[in-house]
């Protein structure tokens, strides 16, 4: 079969969601041509001086050790009364001004034997109630050396606290308690990237609005790279400036084939629509069988768990409500998006397209 389709929205009042597809890519921000300036150096002497026992709790202790970067912070927090065992660096002066930068970054190493949940905050004088601070937690394995981030304005991955880089008067570095001895050792704390800096977006939080409500067809150009995925399928765009048509070609006695159109990055938002409307032509020789067991020749055209049968050599449409809840896209959710789609409730937020 050869269908061609256009698939389009059909707009309404009030409608949740659905979502198709999932293209895991990170967006990295743009590196930056400034230095990284060194809050501390472990190797002074006097550095003593700026190290401070969070909370003052007197099962955490410290000591400068030789690492394979040079001086670095071991740290040790035995079980006690601190719910956030950890030590606080200080700026030499009043605060250290880090307008001319977008995050602080701190290299740590899990030295115990548990995985260990490392936090790193950066501060801001003012009213503790107010939370005048950035926060990020970074996991790490027994061994496991990583970078611990945090992006000035966000915490834990999110918008937070309007920080002033200008005016940053510590930098906590802590774990959560627990009944074990924790211990790690902190190799460098730096100040980086460009002012505005922002953190890696996640693209199971990218949502795109279809122009004029159009998945396919006039004024939307559409990548086979980037947009579809096929299964046991043979497909191929067709068509130009007035608009692309998917042409699908399902091989004979093959009950699982499939074509994915799916958005680049992350998932469509359709709230705005009721329902998805797709225009197809079989040019096959036998219709297709709306319970989605393939003919020879037929075809099943579906949007969801929609769908519907066309006759061969003629056209028609079908459509895929999107007031009914349907299943979770699940692992499998590019290949499986013709069958599966998710739903929201109006006004409810998912953190994850393709999983419910």
């Amino acid at each position: 079969m050869k269908p061609r389709q256009s698939i389009r929205p059909r707009r309404g009042t009030l409608s949740p969601a659905i979502f198709l597809g999932l293209a895991w890519v990170a967006l990295r921000s743009p590196s930056s041509a400034t230095e990284d300036k060194p809050l501390i150096d472990f190797g002074a002497a006097g550095v003593e001086s700026w190290i401070k026992i969070n909370d003052g709790q007197s099962g955490v202790t410290y000591k400068v050790v030789d690492s394979a970067k040079g001086k670095a912070l071991e740290v040790t927090c035995a079980p006690g009364e601190s719910a956030y065992p950890g030590i606080v660096l200080l700026p030499e002066g009043t605060v250290w001004d880090l307008s001319a930068f977008g995050h602080v970054d701190a290299q740590v190493a899990n030295t115990g034997e548990g995985k260990s949940g490392l936090s790193l905050r950066v501060d801001n004088d003012g009213d503790w109630q107010a939370n005048p601070w950035n926060g990020e937690t970074t996991w790490l394995n027994p061994g496991q050396t990583a970078s611990a981030r945090v992006y000035f304005g966000y915490s834990w991955g999110k918008p937070g606290y309007a920080l002033d880089p200008a005016k940053v008067t510590r930098v906590l570095l802590f774990v959560a308690k627990s009944d074990k001895v924790q211990t790690y050792r902190i190799e460098s704390v730096v100040a980086g990237g460009p002012p505005g800096d922002k953190p890696p977006v996640d693209p199971n939080q990218v949502r795109a609005k279809p122009p004029a409500g159009v998945l396919l067809g006039k004024g939307v150009p559409v990548d086979a790279a980037k947009h579809l995925v096929l299964r046991k399928a043979q497909a191929e765009l067709v068509g130009g400036a007035e608009g692309q048509s998917l042409r699908v070609t399902l091989p004979a006695g093959t009950a699982d084939a499939s074509a994915l159109l799916k958005p680049e990055v992350g998932c469509w938002d359709l709230r705005d629509h009721l329902q998805v409307l797709v225009h197809a032509r079989n040019a096959g020789q036998a219709p297709g069988d709306a319970q989605g067991a393939t003919r020879e020749s037929g075809a099943t055209v579906g949007v969801g768990r929609g769908g519907g049968s066309v006759g061969a050599g003629r056209r028609g449409g079908v459509d895929a409500p999107l007031r009914r809840r349907y299943g979770d896209l699940g692992r499998s959710r590019q290949a499986e998006a013709w069958r599966h789609a998710v739903r929201e409730r109006p006004g409810q937020r998912r953190r994850d397209c393709g999983n419910g």
